[in-house]
């Protein structure tokens, strides 16, 4: 490990610091000034990390930073939180030699989502040590400790915020993947691969927009500038329906999308897979067709064609369910991978799913 005392000092000029004043956040302005990693950590640290005596902590009895009273060690010195100042240590060296690169605007992002990251840790520690704690949770009583339980999932707005100004700082790979999709019928396909421990890369979240109606700029902006402020890149998929016109060009025209970020089936979702494919989903839902009917009505061209799920229930004078079909459609994609990936390595399913494990075209 490289010598600190080599290690270039950062320049910081006309940065703030987030600071708390009571319960709300504050900024003020940055020292300005050449900060070696130590002394930038302790400036941030005397902001951050509060003091507090080690024995209203769960993980007092074991915690190795703990500082007790010699002659009354039941009881903790107050102290700022050994575990966040670690961290925070480690964080700082592991990135100071991309901070020395960074313009001062990334440099600022760093220090803000810093702040996030730090008491995301603080908060955590202190939460899990309750819930570590049986004596606490019983005086606590069930009301209270429920609470404490729950209050895990508040966590998130810190790590929202963390990823959200570090968006832009690739090296650390903080920006997630949310995918918007079409219907029901994607999102279970998506979220049961998802189950199924399939290939593609981890995706934070799918949620579908309910229909090709609702893909406009005016419904959308604030939905995916909502998603991009938390640190996710957002891909979104559509269906063209056999049409000429791809109803996602309108975000891409108003900036809302990259056009590589999303991507439109010729015809719909269930016509993206190979007849055998879904053939075998759909006697796995229990609807039977011919493979030869179901393979002709799926090689049809032109406009005004009914998609296929359409065609099936005509064929059958029934309702197919999409999601119970969707989920189907999964299991046959996990289990016949490497079988369908060379029989039909031009397939549309075949390049949504390299799409969903890239999170772009």
């Amino acid at each position: 490990m490289e010598n600190k005392q080599n290690i270039p000092p950062l320049n910081i000029n006309g940065l703030e610091i987030i600071t708390e004043r009571g319960s709300r956040l504050d900024r003020k302005s940055f020292p300005n000034g050449e900060y070696t990693q130590e002394a930038l950590q302790n400036l941030l640290a005397e902001d951050w990390v509060p003091l507090m005596e080690c024995h209203n902590c769960g993980r007092f009895s074991y915690c190795k930073f703990v500082e007790r009273y010699p002659n009354d060690p039941k009881r903790g010195k107050q102290i700022q939180c050994g575990v966040v100042l670690i961290v925070l240590n480690n964080f700082l060296a592991v990135s100071w030699e991309r901070l020395l690169t960074y313009s001062p605007a990334d440099v600022q992002n760093f220090i803000d989502g810093l702040y996030y990251f730090v008491q995301f840790v603080f908060e955590a520690e202190i939460t899990i040590g309750r819930l570590l704690n049986d004596d606490y949770l019983k005086w606590a009583g069930s009301d209270l400790a429920r609470k404490h339980f729950g209050f895990i999932a508040h966590l998130r707005a810190y790590i929202d915020k963390f990823a959200g100004e570090f968006r832009e700082l690739t090296d650390f790979g903080t920006l997630g993947r949310w995918f918007s999709v079409e219907g029901e019928a994607e999102q279970e396909f998506i979220e049961k691969l998802g189950e199924l421990k399939f290939y593609t890369a981890y995706v934070g979240g799918v949620e579908n927009y309910g229909g090709k109606g609702n893909v406009k700029p005016s419904k959308f902006s604030l939905y995916l500038n909502s998603l991009k402020n938390r640190g996710y890149s957002v891909a979104i998929q559509g269906d063209m329906d056999s049409g000429k016109t791809d109803h996602l060009d309108a975000l891409i025209a108003e900036n809302l999308v990259e056009r590589e970020l999303t991507f439109p089936f010729s015809k719909d979702f269930e016509g993206s897979f190979p007849p055998l494919v879904l053939h075998k989903a759909l006697s796995l839902s229990g609807y039977d067709i011919p493979l030869e009917r179901l393979t002709n009505a799926m090689e049809r061209k032109g406009e005004n064609i009914d998609p296929i799920v359409v065609f099936v229930e005509k064929v059958l004078s029934q309702k197919v369910s999409k999601v119970e079909l969707a989920s189907n459609l999964a299991e046959v994609v996990a289990s016949n991978w490497s079988k369908i990936i060379e029989l039909y390595p031009n397939s549309e399913i075949i390049k949504w799913l390299e799409f969903l494990r890239a999170g772009k075209l």
